[in-house]
């Protein structure tokens, strides 16, 4: 059932950053930046997939770089750069409220204190940690799709996404699991096994269907 759901989980979110693609560059920056918050929300759930403890956030992580890689490649460099502080300031701020939110002292009629705050308590440190990590693997992305670009002028969009979505996904893996979920997570060798395989699975699912992207006439 996990599996399935996965798989429609991967579609879902292909679908919003076409959609998002075809209404234009704000709809794009939007997109990214939402990805970008609920990434951090909700990997403090843990779910099984092929027998495996994972985390339930990796495909919206690999959905916030296609995104990027969509921006840098029909919006430029500048407004990728651009695109990534616009989502870590929603981070940011979405930090500060959420901790406002469980500073509330609840009504006796209250049935939802316990649960924003067994979900919001561990944020500031995955949003610290995330903040770091998803600053410098954004800047290593862009890096390296421009390099590709510029050295490969001749490869696809397709296949320079796909080669950037691996390395940076890997690189943001690492770091991320160590510096955001040691001690959280049941298995922190698990999660990054499978989190990584998991990402995997996902570009090798959206590779294809990023040749449609070409097909998709974006609004300017």
């Amino acid at each position: 059932m996990n599996e399935l759901l996965f798989l429609f989980h991967v579609i879902v979110v292909l679908l919003f950053t076409f959609i998002a693609l075809r209404i234009g560059k704000e709809s794009l920056i939007a997109w990214m930046a939402l990805l970008a918050v609920i990434s951090n929300l909700f990997v403090v759930k843990q779910t099984e997939l092929f027998a495996l403890q994972v985390t339930c956030a990796d495909v919206y992580a690999v959905g916030a770089f296609l995104t990027l890689n969509l921006i840098q490649e029909y919006y430029g460099k500048e407004c990728a750069t651009r695109t990534c502080i616009i989502a870590l300031g929603a981070q940011v701020a979405l930090l500060f409220l959420s901790q406002l939110h469980i500073m509330y002292i609840p009504s006796v009629y209250d049935a939802t204190h316990e649960a924003f705050n067994l979900i919001l308590t561990p944020y500031p440190r995955i949003v610290i940690a995330s903040f770091a990590v998803f600053y410098f693997v954004q800047r290593f992305d862009i890096l390296i799709f421009q390099r590709m670009r510029d050295k490969l002028p001749f490869a696809s969009f397709a296949f320079r996404s796909t080669i950037c979505l691996i390395l940076s996904q890997l690189l943001d893996t690492i770091l991320f699991s160590v510096f955001g979920l040691w001690g959280i997570v049941h298995s922190l060798w698990d999660v990054m096994l499978m989190s990584f395989l998991i990402k995997l699975i996902v570009i090798a699912l959206t590779s294809p269907l990023t040749y449609l992207s070409r097909y998709i006439e974006p609004a300017r």
